[in-house]
């Protein structure tokens, strides 16, 4: 609206009173009557019919005229008009402006007019021609003006103009100031200048249009609309250019743009909008508690910030959200929305200071959306056993798939915190304690199922960290499947609790059980168990140490298998194998392949070169005997070691028994055991010596080697005892072969290397039944 004169009282108010003035104050004015002298009716001082009058104020005409009745009342002077026609000529002299009304009545007294009946006017019609054109076209009734030009009605009006129409009830014109309100029921419709496109719909309670400022106050309450979309506020500025509505201000807004499956909604206690020439939105500045909500049918965005800055992009047919920048305490909320058959996602909140959000075309799904400063990502379950996640970053990018769907999310200078749910436990137990899992990284990617919502990876790189308890994690990138719940640990890769500490190429983790599988050069640490039992094999005293190129590790790391160049060491007692297997919470340790163990005795001070080392027990059975340590201390002869070599061993901590099979060998210092089964018994690890005795089966070769003698025994079974350096044979004919005393068969053989006794079935051989004797030479 252009001119003030679209509200329609301001054109009947400045016409009708412009008349009033010049017609008593003796202006210059032409009038005739085609009604000859008549005898006037009682009370009537003047009448006429068919009267016409035209005003002019130096030389220039300012008002015609027409009545079809005039009359003045003779005692109260008022002036009443019937069927009037007053027609204002503008000051070009090509157009007027045209009002009728049915009846009018002056009162000079009171300096009042007043247009009781209905009041039509048109603006700016060409002389000489029909209306057409961009007019203004304004009717109601019950018009009152007063001596200083204002007027009034407390009628309906409506009107109708180049741009638009509208209509309300009550009106007030005040013709110096220029100002017009509407009092009730306002209602204006803008087409835009083209009138192509849906038009703008403003409703108030209250309005007031300031023609010198072109501003439009609404009041207490406004609303507006325009094709889909709609607002309701409190009062509200329009700021008008050449006629149109070029700003919206209102306090207290709350807005949706609805479309059959998308809705995009705002709110704010300011906001200001920016429309275009054709009355579209071009942007939107929300401030103070300011809300944005876009919803699809799977999911609903919101956000809130102090401000919120949207841009549009105008269309032919509709406008559409392109960009918001919030900004101020912002909080994105993405949550997913109940569908049938389908398992409800996770609910996304991210928060920042500063946040900018791209909206897909068609403005109603988002695209992408960046934070300017740190924040915080959040992902609330919204299904039990899920697990609650926080990350926190220096800048965050969010991309969206299709429904307003999270797709993927990145950030730097990463950390994260999950509360996994407690774990189960039976009935009647307490819940275990589970505690948060944190990480770190400089870089972090998140990756979402597009069906579920899910996150479903998350990829953190450079100097990746890991705590969960007591267990901790490093690599140079940590890898989350969300669906499997496993960790990858890749590059440099460490894990470690209080159990222990394993270090690899790659480790995948279970971040629930805390179970893990390592792979390339893997080098673990496993601390001892103060409470296990104690052998050379099973130390409670020494960590327990491993290399291989993988190895698994379960049931909170009491089972660990390692495979390929395995080897497991405690100080200087080690297997080595293709494969090992032990489970610490049975006892076993199973080796597979290329089996090759080792265990040493204690150092021990000699008195003799080639002295058997004492045993514990022996030193006990000595203190209680009485007898007493030899001299002073000796010094220490290199270390004894048992080495056993088969295709497969199992070993049982309870028995403190290492089973060898398929063909197995024991050596120790000049002595070998060879056969297909050996069961090697060990010391507790106070012992002196690490073995106790050998037990052989099958194809037995028992072979003791000095630096003068060699003595070989077979039989199918074998026994050696470490303390007495006694060896028995029996089975399958036992032969005992002396490299310088001949050959012994029996039933059974005893043997002491120590100092050379051989019993032959229970007899101590001085001449040897069944043997041959080997002379020495001169």
């Amino acid at each position: 609206m252009r001119r003030l004169r679209w509200l329609i009282v301001a054109a009947f108010a400045f016409t009708l009173v412009f008349v009033a003035k010049y017609y008593y104050k003796g202006a210059s004015a032409d009038s005739r009557s085609d009604s000859g002298p008549v005898k006037l009716p009682d009370g009537v001082g003047m009448q006429a019919q068919k009267w016409s009058s035209t005003l002019s104020d130096q030389g220039r005409e300012k008002v015609r005229i027409r009545a079809q009745n005039m009359r003045q009342n003779k005692d109260s002077g008022k002036l009443d008009l019937e069927d009037v026609d007053l027609e204002i000529p503008k000051k070009t002299g090509s157009k007027f402006d045209k009002i009728h009304t049915a009846k009018a009545q002056f009162d000079s007294a009171t300096q009042t007019l007043i247009a009781d009946g209905d009041v039509e006017i048109v603006l700016a019609v060409p002389e000489g021609q029909e209306p057409n054109g961009h007019l203004l076209h304004i009717k109601t009734s019950g018009v009152t003006f007063v001596k200083d030009g204002k007027a009034t009605t407390d009628k309906p009006i409506e009107f109708a103009f180049d741009r638009g129409s509208g209509k309300g009830v009550g009106a007030e014109f005040d013709p110096e100031s220029r100002d017009l309100i509407l009092k009730d029921q306002v209602e204006l419709i803008w087409t835009g200048v083209d009138h192509k496109g849906p038009p703008m719909l403003v409703r108030a309670g209250h309005a007031l249009y300031k023609e010198k400022d072109s501003v439009v106050f609404l009041e207490p309450w406004s609303k507006m609309s325009r094709d889909t979309l709609t607002m309701e506020a409190g009062p509200a500025v329009l700021k008008l250019v050449k006629g149109r509505i070029d700003t919206v201000e209102t306090t207290d807004a709350k807005g949706v743009k609805a479309q059959p499956l998308k809705k995009l909604e705002y709110e704010a206690k300011q906001l200001s909008m920016k429309l275009t020439a054709k009355g579209q939105v071009s942007s939107m500045l929300a401030e103070k508690d300011a809300v944005l909500v876009s919803t699809s049918p799977t999911a609903r965005t919101q956000i809130n910030s102090d401000k919120i800055d949207m841009a549009f992009e105008p269309s032919d047919k509709d406008t559409a959200l392109t960009k918001a920048v919030a900004a101020g305490h912002t909080v994105v909320e993405s949550k997913p929305l109940a569908r049938p058959n389908v398992l409800l996602g996770d609910t996304k909140i991210l928060k920042s200071d500063t946040v900018d959000l791209t909206m897909r075309p068609g403005g109603e799904e988002i695209d992408t959306v960046v934070t300017r400063s740190a924040g915080t990502f959040e992902i609330i379950p919204n299904r039990t056993a899920q697990s609650h996640r926080w990350v926190s970053g220096d800048q965050f990018w969010i991309q969206y798939g299709d429904a307003n769907q999270i797709q993927s999310f990145r950030t730097v200078n990463a950390s994260t915190r999950t509360e996994n749910p407690p774990k189960p436990v039976k009935p009647g137990q307490k819940a275990a304690e589970n505690p948060p899992a944190l990480t770190s990284s400089k870089t972090l990617k998140a990756d979402f199922d597009p069906k579920t919502g899910q996150m479903s990876k998350l990829d953190q790189e450079q100097d990746f960290k890991y705590e969960a308890g007591d267990r901790r994690a490093l690599a140079q990138k940590g890898s989350l499947d969300q669906l499997k719940d496993l960790i990858t640990l890749t590059g440099a890769a460490r894990v470690w609790d209080a159990t222990g500490s394993t270090n690899a190429d790659t480790i995948v983790m279970n971040q629930k059980s805390g179970e893990f599988v390592a792979e390339g050069q893997v080098n673990s640490t496993r601390l001892p168990d103060k409470k296990a039992t104690s052998s050379a094999l099973s130390n409670k005293d020494e960590p327990t140490q491993g290399k291989a190129n993988k190895m698994t590790s379960t049931n909170n790391s009491k089972h660990i298998v390692y495979e390929g160049n395995a080897v497991s060491w405690q100080g200087a007692n080690r297997i080595a194998a293709d494969k090992i297997d032990i489970d610490r919470e049975s006892g076993i340790l199973r080796a597979t392949g290329n089996v090759n163990s080792q265990f040493v005795d204690k150092s021990e001070q000699e008195s003799k070169p080639g002295e058997p080392a004492k045993t514990a027990s022996k030193k006990a059975d000595d203190q209680k005997s009485g007898k007493k340590a030899a001299g002073p201390p000796k010094e220490r002869t290199a270390s004894i070691f048992t080495v056993v070599k088969a295709p497969v061993m199992v070993y049982t901590e309870d028995n403190r028994m290492a089973y060898y099979k398929g063909g197995a060998v024991m050596t120790r210092p000049g002595l070998t055991v060879k056969g297909q089964e050996l069961r090697a018994y060990l010391n507790d690890s106070e012992e002196d010596s690490s073995l106790d005795r050998a037990i052989v089966d099958g194809q037995t070769e028992i072979t003791q080697v000095t630096d003068k003698r060699k003595r070989l025994g077979t039989s199918e079974h074998g026994e050696y005892y470490t303390a007495e350096d006694k060896i028995i044979l029996e089975g399958g004919r036992p032969k005992f072969v002396d490299s310088i005393q001949g050959r012994t068969e029996g039933r059974q053989l005893i043997y002491f290397t120590g100092d050379e006794r051989l019993i032959v079935d229970g007899t101590l051989a001085e001449k040897r039944p069944e043997s041959i004797l080997v002379k020495k030479k001169k």
